[in-house]
């Protein structure tokens, strides 16, 4: 096992600054979600940790040994550091098994043994009957856990996949997460995940770091930030949560358009911003905020609803079917919650 711990990374690729001074700690063993929008430096956070790219600034240790910082650069081959990528690649000549069992050349087995550990990678990956399956022959889905054996066949320490079912529907993502989990808990490897959206790796995560336009806004145990996100931003990329402004009128209270909450009792003056997630609304049978419906979408096991409340217009979940124009009385399930301003 191998923890990895990166220190104020810092990179640019010319006048564009792609991560300014990150720093993450995944334990050996543990599994981090790194999340964030496209262009956020999720990709760039990967190859450093790799050794694919050497950062401006910074260092990354793999249990507690420098591999790049301070006048040291590991190879990525000396890192023990397996890399999933986005769009995985394959020697269209050579089978699925082949293509496993090329990683492990230059590892002084023989061809049997090499042979021997690619099939056992396959069938941990439910892949067996397909082991003599040319690239060009294999589904999407059936490509990606090629991908993953092909890495772990080589029993890395650590694990960087990046975004790597991006492309297959929500079923495939579901049954390649089913597969990892045992595998991760046998082989205690210790992955960093990265993704644009958090659901489809959420089973997996211990940890949780979201990037910004290269900067780092929440980083924690992943239930804990989820729960309650410290920025704006995170708020509403994580919970898709309306923010709502509010004006301090007292030592730990402040006004809203939605009455009065709690606010940190540090803060004296001054607008304050809350979050307040779609989910924390409920109908109301006695009373309660008055909301108009603007516009509604079905999704799913409920709907999504645009409201005006309080003169402010906001996201609203419910399972219950209403018609535009429609009023009805709402209550707040969870209260507003205090957040940074990016």
């Amino acid at each position: 096992m191998s923890s990895v711990e990166c220190v104020k990374l810092s990179k640019s690729f010319g006048a564009v600054r792609a991560l300014a001074e990150v720093s993450l700690c995944a334990e050996a063993g543990e599994a981090l979600l790194v999340l964030g929008p496209s262009g956020s430096g999720k990709t760039t956070l990967l190859r450093l940790i790799a050794g694919l790219e050497r950062p401006d600034e910074g260092t990354v240790a793999l249990s507690g040994r420098t591999a790049t910082g301070a006048g040291t650069f590991m190879k990525p081959h000396q890192r023990g550091v397996a890399f999933v990528f986005q769009r995985p690649t394959f020697w269209g000549h050579l089978t699925a098994l082949d293509n496993v069992a090329l990683a492990l050349g230059g590892r002084g087995l023989r061809r049997r043994e090499r042979r021997a550990r690619a099939a056992g990678a396959l069938d941990a990956l439910g892949m067996t009957a397909r082991a003599g399956a040319w690239p060009g022959t294999l589904s999407g889905g059936e490509l990606q856990r090629v991908a993953l054996a092909r890495v772990l066949a080589t029993e890395p320490r650590v694990l960087l996949l990046d975004e790597p079912f991006s492309g297959l529907d929500v079923e495939l993502q579901k049954g390649l997460i089913e597969d990892l989990r045992p595998l991760k808990e046998r082989a205690r490897m210790t992955m960093i995940w990265v993704s644009h959206k958090y659901e489809e790796a959420l089973a997996l995560a211990d940890g949780l770091l979201l990037l910004a336009e290269g900067k780092a806004l929440e980083a924690g145990q992943a239930e804990a930030v989820l729960a309650r996100p410290r920025s704006a931003f995170g708020a509403r990329f994580l919970l898709d949560a309306n923010l709502l402004m509010g004006r301090v009128t007292g030592e730990g209270r402040a006004w809203t358009a939605l009455g009065e909450v709690e606010c940190p009792r540090g803060i004296r003056t001054g607008e304050v911003t809350f979050a307040l997630p779609p989910d924390a609304f409920a109908m109301s049978e006695n009373g309660g905020l008055r909301a108009e419906v603007i516009s509604a979408e079905f999704r799913g096991r409920y709907f999504s609803y645009t409201m005006r409340l309080g003169g402010e217009r906001m996201r609203v979940f419910l399972e219950r079917r209403l018609a535009v124009g429609e009023k009805v009385s709402l209550e707040i399930r969870r209260p507003p919650f205090w957040v940074e301003e990016a």
